[in-house]
């Protein structure tokens, strides 16, 4: 699910557009809303890869926001 909706944006944010960042972390805070209480857990991953064109802004948009969400203890505050 998270690879379907932020996979556009890595590509389309060329020069770190703000939108495709921004857009980038509300997608990883949507993942962590809907997923974060599942009792086998869950990872999350981009998907199989990252373009080789995706804006290094990017790249930081997605892993800024999963570190927020991920901080322990991991609860809904974390991305609300």
């Amino acid at each position: 699910m998270l690879h379907r909706i932020i996979k556009k944006s890595w590509i389309s944010g060329n020069n770190g557009d703000a939108a495709a960042s921004a857009s980038i972390e509300q997608a990883v805070k949507d993942c962590f809303s809907k997923c974060w209480d599942n009792l086998r857990g869950f990872t999350i991953a981009p998907g199989c890869d990252i373009p080789v064109k995706a804006p290094l802004e990017n790249i930081d948009a997605y892993m800024r926001a999963a570190r927020q969400c991920a901080k322990y203890p991991v609860q809904p505050s974390n991305w609300e």
